[in-house]
């Protein structure tokens, strides 16, 4: 307990209390009572005033009050279909859910246990029902999306361990291994499936740009992989649209072999094209569901508008609007800052900033055509206004360190880079390129920037980037940390008799711009492509004549099969946008029209989608132990076979770290606002009270 004054006053309180209390029975009422009814009621009479001036000084107690957390163990199970496409499917069926499920009952003894089930997505099960089993049945498996999931849901709780079990095999989403790393908590992972190979021959991996322009001719490079099949011959076959449009046969020289075949396409007819590439079956081969894989390209025949503006007359303009007019897709103008109510542009799709901002002007300018989601590429220079420029949220904040000349940076290609994809030869051009002139700054990334080329510094690699784009979910950027690309051009020529390498860089850089620019002013954003049994998630926005999102009117959608069935559906409304979530469609493809009406305008969006059983979980069946074994020892756990839960158990009891945590919680609460003291001085007043009445003096 304690006083929001001094306690000193204690002392005026106590002598008035009893002041008051000896004059009122030994002074003027000495004769009414015995000496010893006196005491007594001047000890009550004494206690009630002391009560009631005591809470002048305001007193507060304080109570503390303690709970114990049980650790938390969070216990994810793999649900792919790979688990029971092994020779052990029968034992994960049947003795595998009993021991796991004694091992979720034994440890809820001492641990607070969550039950998550993981394959494309991730989700909560409760087993209390003691009839309900793990379903294997997954057509993909995203084991970074479940470790996200651990981080995002019980961070704030006392998780003290994380038990996954699975064959390690991850075909979808980001590498397990870095959240692993970064894992405040032991993983200990339980080593299922079959690590056996077999004859097989599969198509393992296809790479090809899921946006292209039409009539451009467009790479594609298909992997096949072949394991115990040396001294075999294989053959590989792509179809467009069910045409066959390239064969080649690959005699397969090791155990573990695999090849990568390159080819071209073109396509004119806007839309999305199916394309298959297979490989034929050999002889003894137990599984062919991974010898073939469908892949999907959207093509579109839409000239992009690109308003390339500097600050001042500059070499790098008619070089950068070279490379770009290459590609007669896009269609450009260039002008200085200021100039551009003149151009007769109705609406840009990319924006070229070239040493922009450089006042508030341009600052203004831009940020406007940012908020309306138009994609930005700016180059930085000697006119920059830097600290305009970090308000613009690009994906690189600069901070300059003093007025000293720029520094000469080479280009240092990161293979890492994968928003997407240059040839070997630019990759390797890069670095041969002259300098660019950067600033002498301190340059900071965001989490959504990935880097492109680092800088090259006086013959050192710098983790500062020069050429990165940042792949925000509101709106994408570029950055060229420096000027005098115009060089770039010039040296190619000069080595080559021609502008290719330096060209592909920057119209690679145009194009991941510009493709996520919609026009519309109703948009549907969906996947191109669904995988069979998967849900498919639709978001629409709905932008007024001030440009702002709005989801005043209903929106609706209609969806075709190939057979002419309709499918009708209402947008629900979140935010200040829509989205819809159906439930799987059988495999095929489908066209939709989504509609709404704003204002007295009828606004319509159409588009294509494709539902595909691609058999993700069929290309690779031979478990990945060392996938499981490298997570466990990145974050201080251990692998253990799938039989053993009663070691994982002895094991996690020995752990010191997870451990019950003890929180304890203190609270103020005045002494006037506890209606037990009230009733105490109620109680002693009314004592006064009874005893002089009953000794006959009231």
């Amino acid at each position: 307990m304690f006083t929001e004054y001094s306690p000193f006053w204690l002392i005026p309180i106590v002598v008035f209390a009893a002041g008051i209390a000896f004059w009122g029975y030994f002074v003027g009422g000495r004769g009414l009572f015995s000496a010893r009814q006196r005491n007594l009621l001047a000890a009550l009479r004494f206690l009630s005033l002391l009560l009631v001036l005591f809470l002048l000084l305001s007193p507060v107690v304080r109570f503390t009050s303690h709970q114990t957390e049980k650790p938390l163990i969070v216990v994810a199970q793999d649900v792919s279909s790979s688990i029971v496409s092994t020779k052990d499917s029968t034992y994960y069926k049947t003795d595998y859910q009993n021991k796991i499920r004694n091992f979720i009952d034994q440890a809820s003894d001492d641990y607070d246990v969550k039950v998550l089930t993981f394959s494309s997505e991730t989700a909560e099960r409760n087993l209390q029902n003691k009839n309900e089993n793990f379903t294997f049945s997954g057509t993909q498996t995203d084991m970074a999306e479940c470790l996200q999931y651990v981080n995002d849901e019980y961070s704030e709780q006392n998780l003290c361990a994380v038990v996954l079990a699975g064959d390690g095999i991850a075909n979808k989403g980001g590498n397990p291994l870095t959240l692993a790393q970064d894992a405040t908590y032991p993983i200990y992972t339980i080593a299922m499936g079959d690590t056996t190979r077999r004859k097989d021959l599969s198509i393992s991996n296809v790479r090809c740009n899921d946006l292209v322009y039409a009539d451009d001719v467009f790479p594609i490079e298909i992997t096949m992989k072949a394991d115990k099949a040396a001294g075999e011959r294989s053959v590989v076959r792509v179809f467009q649209d069910g045409k066959k449009i390239f064969e080649q046969q690959t005699n397969i020289t090791s155990e573990r072999f695999s090849v990568t075949l390159p080819l071209t396409s073109s396509c004119s007819q806007p839309g999305v094209h199916r394309f298959r590439a297979e490989v034929v079956p050999i002889e003894d081969e137990t599984n062919t569901l991974n010898n073939s894989r469908d892949f999907f390209v959207r093509i579109t025949d839409t000239r992009q508008n690109i308003l390339l503006l500097s600050a001042a007359p500059h070499p790098d303009i008619s070089a950068i609007k070279q490379s770009i007019q290459a590609n007669k897709n896009y269609k450009v103008e260039s002008c200085l800052f200021g100039e551009q109510n003149k151009l007769k542009t109705e609406q840009t799709d990319l924006l070229i900033a070239h040493q922009l901002p450089y006042d508030k002007s341009s600052f203004d300018f831009i940020n406007t055509l940012t908020e309306k989601g138009v994609p930005v590429l700016y180059i930085l220079g000697s006119k920059t206004d830097y600290a305009l420029f970090n308000r613009l949220d690009a994906g690189v904040k600069v901070q300059l360190l003093g007025r000293g000349s720029p520094l000469s940076a080479q280009a240092v290609y990161n293979p890492l880079f994968a928003l997407f994809s240059l040839s070997e030869e630019a990759s390797q051009m890069m670095r041969d390129f002259p300098p660019l002139n950067v600033p002498l700054a301190r340059f900071t990334l965001s989490q959504e920037a990935s880097v492109l080329a680092y800088q090259y510094i006086g013959g050192t690699k710098s983790e500062y980037p020069l050429l990165c784009f940042c792949n925000g979910t509101e709106k994408k950027s570029g950055v060229i940390c420096g000027e005098n690309i115009w060089k770039w051009r010039l040296h190619n020529y000069l080595l080559n008799q021609n502008n290719k390498e330096a060209n592909e860089i920057v119209e690679k850089a145009v194009r991941y711009l510009v493709a996520a620019k919609e026009n519309n002013a109703f948009r549907v954003k969906h996947d191109n492509v669904f995988g069979k049994g998967e849900q498919m998630v639709f978001d629409a926005e709905l932008y007024n004549r001030s440009y702002e999102l709005t989801n005043t009117p209903e929106a609706r959608l209609v969806i075709r099969s190939q057979q002419g069935k309709e499918f009708a559906y209402t947008f629900s409304k979140r935010n200040n946008a829509y989205t819809l979530s159906i439930p799987a469609l059988e495999e095929g493809e489908y066209t939709y029209t989504a509609h709404t009406t704003l204002a007295g305008t009828d606004y319509k969006a159409t588009g294509t989608f494709v539902i595909s059983d691609e058999h993700l979980e069929t290309i690779e069946l031979v478990a990945n132990h060392s996938l499981l074994a490298t997570m466990s020892k990145m974050s201080g756990g251990e692998m253990f076979p799938c039989d053993n839960f009663d070691s994982l158990l002895a094991k996690m009891k020995q752990n010191d770290y997870i451990k019950p945590v003890i929180h304890s919680l203190t609270t103020n609460k005045r002494m006037s606002e506890s209606p037990w003291y009230w009733a105490l001085i109620v109680l002693v007043m009314a004592g006064e009270w009874f005893l002089r009445k009953y000794w006959g003096r009231i």
